[in-house]
């Protein structure tokens, strides 16, 4: 993973423990596709595994917040890039 895909994947974990939801949706590409389907848990009332667009993603968001009570995810470890 190149050094500027690393440090998204940072400022996405830094604005999820915030809740800081317009942060953590402005990081994503507008046409942005994620898999949860390997995830091992339901998401509320979604019924799909992938979400393709940013429209899906804050959806999905929203959702996990309500749910959850927000997202408070921390990265195990950071591998270095070379």
């Amino acid at each position: 993973m190149s050094e500027e895909n690393l440090e998204i994947v940072r400022r996405i974990y830094e604005g999820q423990a915030r809740r800081d939801a317009a942060t953590v949706l402005a990081l994503y590409d507008p046409e942005v596709e994620a898999d949860f389907s390997r995830v091992g848990f339901g998401w509320g009332d979604r019924t799909q595994d992938v979400c393709h667009g940013i429209d899906e993603m804050r959806s999905l968001y929203r959702g996990l917040v309500r749910g959850m009570g927000g997202l408070r995810r921390q990265p195990r470890r950071t591998n270095r890039c070379r």
